[in-house]
């Protein structure tokens, strides 16, 4: 249960999280990098290796790049509208109670603290995509996927019992590809640290050459 009321609270302190990395950008970019590397590692590590066993490793890789390609798609174009927005609202339902079960039915506290470690950014990225126009709408939807995942935390047993394996890889895959887009993302400036380092370190070993 403690694991539960965590993931709820990583949802639902997305906005105080993100006023208080407002105006502390290495704050910012360092948290950005951890919870980007959480999330690659829970996907690459967990989710990636247990849909194998129902999927095969191709099946699998396939799934899994294009939970990635829509991502990319949802990020590329949002001004696709009320289509996209529909779509991407059922996918966070579906995401949280897929969260919900996931909790549920962990056996190791791995996975728990993987699913608390990406709602801190899913919160966010939500609060942030849908604050600026609504703020009541994006407190609204944050406490909509909370209670979607709670329900799925109670409603575990049933809603194993809908599904059979396969698809239920194949959903965890899906958003594991979406995640991977956003842990992509929130690397970046990590990414151009090492960049910029090593034109630095290039700069200096052609100066001491001359």
């Amino acid at each position: 249960m403690g694991v539960l009321l965590a993931a709820v609270a990583a949802l639902l302190g997305a906005p105080l999280t993100d006023r208080i990395l407002s105006g502390r950008p290495r704050l910012a970019k360092g948290v950005d990098a951890v919870l980007g590397f959480a999330i690659a590692l829970a996907v690459f590590g967990g989710v990636l290796p247990w849909a194998c066993g129902p999927l095969g490793l191709p099946v699998a890789i396939g799934v899994l790049a294009t939970g990635g390609v829509l991502g990319f798609l949802a990020h590329r174009f949002p001004a696709l509208g009320d289509a996209v927005s529909a779509f991407a609202f059922a996918g966070l339902a579906l995401h949280a109670l897929v969260d919900g079960v996931a909790l549920a039915a962990s056996g190791t506290p791995t996975l728990g603290y993987a699913v608390v470690a990406h709602n801190v950014p899913v919160g966010m990225a939500l609060w942030r995509a849908v604050s600026p126009t609504s703020p009541r709408l994006a407190r609204g939807a944050l406490l909509f996927s909370a209670f979607i995942t709670v329900s799925g935390w109670f409603l575990a047993e049933h809603v194993a019992s809908l599904a059979t394996a396969a698809p239920m890889a194949a959903l965890q895959l899906l958003a594991g590809g979406m995640l991977l887009h956003a842990a992509w993302h929130l690397l970046a400036p990590a990414r151009g640290d090492m960049l910029d380092h090593g034109e630095h370190g290039h700069g200096d070993g052609h100066d001491h050459r001359h």
